[in-house]
């Protein structure tokens, strides 16, 4: 990751815990799946008792891409981390 840093920011919701898997599976099937752009490495876990969806954003002809993290809570934390700064830019 030449020099590029994370993004994080948190979605602050309404769902109840018992609807975190839930959630994550509309992300995944509504967001992750159908997009134009292809995603890598999805992945479900559990973490410390948080649901999280892990996934790859693939960039065009593979020269970006963006690893993806929605961990569920009170907040939603989301992590972005690109494969380098210029992803940032438009690249």
């Amino acid at each position: 990751m030449s020099g590029a840093s994370n993004v994080s920011f948190n979605i602050k919701t309404e769902v109840t815990p018992a609807y975190y898997e839930e959630l994550l599976d509309y992300i995944h099937q509504n967001y992750v799946q159908p997009s134009s752009q292809p995603s890598a490495n999805v992945r479900r876990k559990v973490e410390n008792e948080h649901y999280v969806l892990e996934f790859t954003r693939l960039g065009s002809n593979g020269e970006w891409y963006i690893d993806v993290s929605i961990k569920t809570g009170v907040p939603i934390q989301v992590t972005l981390t690109p494969s380098h700064a210029a992803v940032y830019e438009g690249s």
